[in-house]
């Protein structure tokens, strides 16, 4: 059976931006699941370090280690990275907002605003805190473009203005914490 072509194409047109406009950033929020411990430091010898491999939104890994049980490194993509070194608690589980663009093949992040606060279900205000916001890469990892950002209407503007270009303010980091590729 043939379909008429005028409601699809017109269905078409109400999803698609106008000519010449981009779609507007949206955003999905998440907490981690299926944290699995990848490496830990020999303590022993002094070592104080675990680091783990969680998954994030779609199936997204993201990597987290942390150090001296107070500090905490994160890294977003299919290569195992880490940016940061900020005050993040082994316990708990921080809201992560993926910004991106919805478009033919579904929702394409481009960004994480990671809200280090821990976030309790039912609280007030899911929006207070500090943010901390990684750009992800086309070479699989992810930057950060800013941290501390201390509203998260700076924090949403910061990971907007990254679709075009970028400039990370913290480096990946590969071969930490055991993991060497």
């Amino acid at each position: 059976m043939v379909r008429p072509l005028a409601p699809c194409l017109l269905a078409l047109a109400l999803a698609a931006p106008a000519a010449g406009q981009e779609p507007a950033p949206v955003s999905e929020r998440t907490l981690l699941s299926g944290c699995t411990l990848i490496a830990a430091g020999d303590v022993d010898q002094g070592e104080d370090w675990v680091s783990h491999r969680c998954t994030g939104l779609d199936g997204i890994p993201v990597w987290m280690a942390f150090s001296d049980s107070a500090r905490g490194w994160l890294g977003f993509g299919e290569r195992r990275n880490h940016s940061g070194g900020f005050g993040l608690d082994l316990g708990s589980n921080p809201m992560f907002e993926w910004r991106g663009l919805v478009g033919l093949r579904g929702f394409v992040p481009f960004a994480v605003i990671v809200r280090l606060t821990p976030y309790a279900p039912g609280e007030v205000d899911p929006e207070a805190g500090e943010f901390h916001v990684f750009r992800l890469r086309d070479d699989e990892t992810s930057c950060v473009i800013g941290a501390p950002v201390q509203s998260h209407a700076e924090a949403l503007a910061l990971a907007d203005s990254t679709r075009a270009r970028f400039t990370c303010h913290s480096e990946p980091t590969i071969d930490r914490f055991g993991l060497d590729d």
